[in-house]
């Protein structure tokens, strides 16, 4: 699938870096994207069922200290 073949995105002018155009969904891609979300939604509810925000507040303080770590172990800015 090509986004931009396909008539769900388009590319546009990027007024703070012009060699870096946008990609920005049609009016078809937001109306396949909100399709995709409905139906996702209630897998999303059944996934999250049980899970406590100081279990995702958890889960994201870990993920953080992993990326510092990657960044440090690569050297990244």
């Amino acid at each position: 699938m090509n986004l931009v073949r396909d008539g769900l995105a388009e590319f546009q002018g990027n007024p703070d870096h012009l060699t870096s155009p946008l990609l920005t969904l049609t009016d078809a891609g937001q109306r396949v994207l909100g399709a995709i979300t409905v139906r996702a939604a209630p897998a999303h509810q059944v996934m999250g069922e049980g899970i406590s925000v100081d279990d995702l507040a958890a889960a994201r303080s870990v993920l953080q200290r992993l990326t510092q770590q990657t960044d440090i172990w690569t050297g990244a800015p």
